[in-house]
């Protein structure tokens, strides 16, 4: 790998740091974490051939948005160790660089910019998570990414939706659904925001609408499989809340057991394995409550819900 091989632009740091300033400003992140993602390309800048894995990733991508998405997340754990840059910081670096060739993709396929901009928000509240976790700017989760980069995963507003396979046979609400059938897959980004009813519901008529060569006999089908729809955390939930609404939408049609409650760090933003639970912080009903849940010692798990929308 050589530097003149290498498209100038991606080599200007003026540019660079300029797209990130862009970024981080236009979408409010923490000031430390533009210091801290600066600081990382800088240190990673310092180190010829950790830059040049960089940009030569970077560059990719800008080619080839179908490139390995492993790959490319292992050449930067490759430069970050080479550097001594920070692994989690060095993630986000390069998700925010990628968003740049990602930015002119939805302009070429038309799709709404406010789309982009939700995946540029969902980057930010996986950086937010990092910190409340680990202490650190960044994210730990990069193969999270791989789908929302090769346009193979979608924001819609509140929610966001891929197409997966259906795990088994099922019927819902008098639908014959089969093993192998395309559905909707829902993820609901950790964004601060509540699971108002309307936000949820412009999520659906959104999605039905993007996907609807998908779904040509009328109906859209929606599936989720989260701790919310455990019974255990079902049990615990408030009829009247907007979680109880969202997850009585969707048919249970099956529960799965965790062997501990490690997953929980969902809902208290830190490390809950090994922790005294009464340390956990404790603002919210249902924190509260999964707290004298989990010192009964009871089982937690996840459900997995099948919504089919008309």
């Amino acid at each position: 790998m050589h530097i003149e091989n290498m498209p100038n632009d991606l080599l200007e740091t003026n540019k660079t740091i300029s797209w990130l300033n862009t970024i981080c400003d236009t979408f409010d992140y923490p000031t430390q974490a533009k210091v801290d993602l600066v600081n990382c390309y800088e240190k990673i800048k310092e180190n010829e051939q950790s830059f040049l894995q960089f940009s030569y990733t970077v560059n990719e991508y800008a080619k080839d948005y179908k490139t390995d998405f492993t790959k490319m997340s292992e050449q930067i754990k490759k430069v970050a160790d080479q550097s001594g840059a920070n692994e989690y910081t060095s993630y986000t670096l390069f998700l925010i660089c990628i968003l740049q060739p990602l930015k002119e993709l939805y302009a070429k396929h038309n799709y709404s910019k406010i789309m982009w901009e939700e995946i540029v928000l969902d980057v930010k509240y996986k950086l937010l998570e990092c910190h409340d976790l680990y202490g650190v700017y960044g994210t730990f989760v990069m193969p999270w990414f791989d789908r929302f980069f090769d346009l193979t995963r979608f924001c819609f507003g509140r929610l966001q939706m891929e197409t997966i396979e259906l795990d088994g046979d099922y019927i819902v609400n008098g639908v014959s659904l089969k093993k192998g059938d395309t559905v909707l897959s829902v993820h609901i980004p950790r964004s601060g925001q509540s699971l108002d009813r309307q936000l949820v519901e412009d999520s659906y008529r959104k999605a039905k609408d993007f996907y609807k060569d998908y779904f040509p006999n009328g109906y859209t089908v929606f599936t989720c499989k989260t701790y919310l729809m455990h019974s255990s955390t079902l049990s615990l939930l408030n009829e009247n809340s907007n979680i109880y609404k969202f997850v009585n939408d969707y048919d249970i049609v099956y529960n799965k057991e965790y062997p501990n409650y490690s997953e929980l760090w969902r809902l208290y933003d830190c490390v809950v394995e090994n922790k005294d639970v009464d340390s956990l912080p404790n603002n919210t009903s249902l924190r509260k409550k999964f707290i004298e849940y989990m010192k009964s010692g009871k089982k937690f798990g996840y459900g997995h819900g099948i919504y089919v929308y008309r």
